[in-house]
């Protein structure tokens, strides 16, 4: 999997994410996912779950236009995050 790409595909629909950036694009994109799931960019009063979180990021990314491709990899490793979390 080109995580390189991902996460250039990846900061193209999330602006104003913060990188650590002496982590690896794998990494990083792993590290950016598991916080929007946790909604970690939201106030503590107005933070939704985690499967809404799921819900929003791969409408998002399914009406974005980036290559289908890239939709469904970014897509698939959302879910793979998920269910580790969750």
């Amino acid at each position: 999997m080109n995580y390189e790409g991902l996460l250039k595909a990846y900061l193209s629909l999330w602006n104003n994410r913060q990188l650590s950036s002496y982590k690896e694009a794998e990494e990083k994109l792993k590290e950016l996912i598991k916080e929007d799931l946790s909604s970690a960019w939201s106030h503590p009063r107005i933070r939704k779950s985690k499967e809404v979180q799921l819900t929003t990021a791969l409408t998002r990314i399914e009406q974005s236009s980036l290559e289908s491709e890239t939709k469904q990899a970014l897509k698939a490793l959302y879910e793979q995050i998920y269910d580790a979390i969750k």
